[in-house]
This record gives C-alpha cells, sequence and structure tokens, in this order.
C-alpha cells in the first residue's frame, strides 16, 4: 500500500517540517455509491483518491510533533484505504477547511475522519486526517451515512 512506502522512504526519521520528495500516488477508489453523491457536491469526476507525500507528512508532523502521538498516526497509516472505501459518513468539509468532503469511521470506537479535496480538474486528493469527537462532527453538513445508505434528505 502505497501509505506504507510513502512512510518508509520519504518520512520516516524526517524532522518536523522537514523538506520532502514531493510524489503522488494512487490510494484506492471510493465505492460507486458514493461517486453520486461527491459529483452532485462538487466538481468530483471519478473514483480514484490520491495520496501525496506532502499531505502524508502533514498528518505525520501534526500527530508525531504537535499532539506527540505516534500511536495515532500509526492507526491512521492502517486504516487510510479503509476509512475511503468504507466510511461510515461523509461530511462536507467547512468552507474554510481546505478539503471538500470528511470520510469518517470509527476505529476501535473512535471516529477518525480523511480530509479529501477536488482539484481543479476533478480528482481527489487527500488533505489531512485524525481522530476526532462527535461534537466536532456535528458542526459539518452529513452527506451521506452507511446507516441510511443513501444521503440524508
Amino acid at each position: 500500500m502505497i501509505q506504507f512506502q510513502f512512510y518508509k522512504n520519504h518520512i520516516r526519521g524526517t524532522a518536523q517540517y522537514q523538506k520532502i520528495t514531493l510524489a503522488r500516488g494512487f490510494l484506492c477508489n471510493v465505492k460507486p455509491s458514493l461517486l453520486t453523491v461527491l459529483t452532485n457536491n462538487s466538481g468530483c469526476t471519478g473514483r480514484p483518491v490520491y495520496l501525496s507525500t506532502k499531505s502524508l507528512k502533514h498528518i505525520h508532523d501534526r500527530h508525531v510533533y504537535d499532539k506527540g502521538n505516534f500511536s495515532e498516526f500509526i492507526v491512521i497509516l492502517q486504516n487510510l484505504t479503509r476509512i475511503i472505501k468504507f466510511p461510515d459518513e461523509v461530511r462536507m468539509d467547512a468552507r474554510s477547511k481546505r478539503g471538500d468532503f470528511m470520510f469518517v469511521k470509527n476505529v476501535a470506537a473512535q471516529p477518525y475522519f480523511v480530509s479529501i479535496q477536488i482539484s481543479p480538474v476533478g480528482e481527489m486528493d487527500i488533505v489531512s486526517s485524525s481522530a476526532t469527537g462527535e461534537s466536532y462532527l456535528k458542526n459539518f453538513t452529513l452527506l451521506w451515512s452507511w446507516g441510511s445508505a443513501n444521503s440524508p434528505s
């Protein structure tokens, strides 16, 4: 999986804010059933989701250096694909944030989100990821949930 290759080859052992080699690669596809929700709420044009070393370095530094929580970073690394392919919810990210959508999944009874930005050409790029709380998530519009298997109307 590309997130482990990027971590091993570009990020492991780097200092906070250290410059890294920029690379971008395919991580996974979103489910076809989610594509309709994404397309209706953005300029999304396809199912592929991409990860860059820049975004992974941001996630790494935020957890390892800012929060001092390497174990949370490992949980994200191990579950990044699962959160995107099998989310419990998809929410609209805040306009003030860089991402357009938040894919949310409970991992070991803890909600985690992956923020995804739609590029100008309609591709999906991971921006960030973190553990979060239910109260934080309530600030974002729910577009789709697994419980209803469709968008709330």
